[in-house]
């Protein structure tokens, strides 16, 4: 087995996430397989008092699924692009990751009338694993924990409670394949109901 780590060991990437510092840490394994090189570090803003509170990953069970149709076709009529192509390569990266921030009210900016007062807000991040690019981000504002996120093929999903309209609210996101832009980064479809 030690033998299959080591001829594996520069295709083995991982990360921790520690909320009490706020921060994501990706590693990759040395050649040997005998340490861990730190090769990427996002922070959050603690000073602003943003933590942490929910992480997707693919699973060891849908690590390696099947999937059954790699194209979806689009109805350009509800496209924001009317160029945009009739159809999309879903973007199904095993490496991609969803970390979810909750950030707090912050204090008026005229504390007698309370006037410039903003509510707390939850800011969500698509995370490469291998390289720590963050791939798409997006802020919930008026939302706070509990948060549950699931990433499923090429997928997120998450939900949220909105304390503006005191309901729980569920986001989707659905990543497809750019391929018009440089580099091929995925582009993230949301939909939030």
């Amino acid at each position: 087995a030690e033998e299959a780590i080591v001829a594996q060991a520069s295709k083995i990437f991982f990360y921790i996430t520690d909320s009490i510092t706020g921060r994501v840490t990706g590693y990759s394994l040395s050649r040997d397989a005998r340490r861990a090189q730190e090769v990427w570090r996002i922070g959050v803003d603690l000073e602003k008092g943003e933590d942490i509170v929910a992480v997707s990953y693919l699973d060891a069970d849908r690590q390696n699924f099947v999937v059954h149709n790699s194209v979806k076709l689009f109805n350009n009529a509800s496209r924001s692009n009317p160029n945009a192509p009739d159809y999309g390569f879903k973007y199904t990266d095993p490496n991609l990751f969803g970390v979810a921030t909750a950030v707090p009210a912050p204090p008026p900016i005229d504390e007698k009338s309370g006037r410039g007062r903003m509510g707390p807000s939850l800011n969500l991040y698509i995370i490469d694993g291998v390289t720590g690019n963050i791939l798409h981000q997006m802020n919930h504002p008026n939302a706070v924990p509990p948060v549950t996120m699931l990433s499923v093929e090429n997928y997120l999903l998450y939900h949220y409670l909105n304390v503006k309209h005191m309901k729980y609210q569920m986001g989707v996101w659905e990543f497809f394949d750019d391929a018009v832009s440089p580099g091929g980064n995925p582009v993230a479809e949301g939909m939030i109901n």
